[in-house]
């Protein structure tokens, strides 16, 4: 273990594990732990796996899973972001365009 490391103690289903971890890092190493707990509870609970390897297995899975698509989320959103500039650009050049327009005196017609 190096100087800066500190063993942490992280449970998974009633299972105890030893981590090693920055201490700057053990308050998301345990929320880590927490969340992947909680997914391996919803899994024992539904009976869906039969040992722990296969509870941690589908729980990795189903993170997995998720991370993906909030990656898809994250990139359809960071697009829509993208056009709603080009839309601003555009609105602010049509904008300034028309005030020159406005700037612009009328001509006198003699009548």
């Amino acid at each position: 273990m190096k100087n800066d490391e500190t063993s942490v103690s992280i449970n998974l289903v009633n299972k105890e594990f030893q981590f090693k971890c920055p201490p700057a890092e053990i308050d998301k190493l345990q929320q880590a732990a927490l969340y992947l707990d909680s997914k391996m509870q919803e899994i024992d609970q539904g009976q869906r796996a039969v040992n722990f390897e296969q509870n941690v297995v589908m729980a990795a899975m189903n993170i997995s899973y998720e991370l993906i698509h909030e990656q898809h989320k994250t990139r359809h959103n960071d697009s829509l972001i993208k056009r709603i500039r080009k839309l601003r650009e555009r609105l602010a050049k049509a904008a300034n365009q028309e005030q020159k327009i406005e700037l612009i005196p009328e001509p006198n017609v003699a009548q």
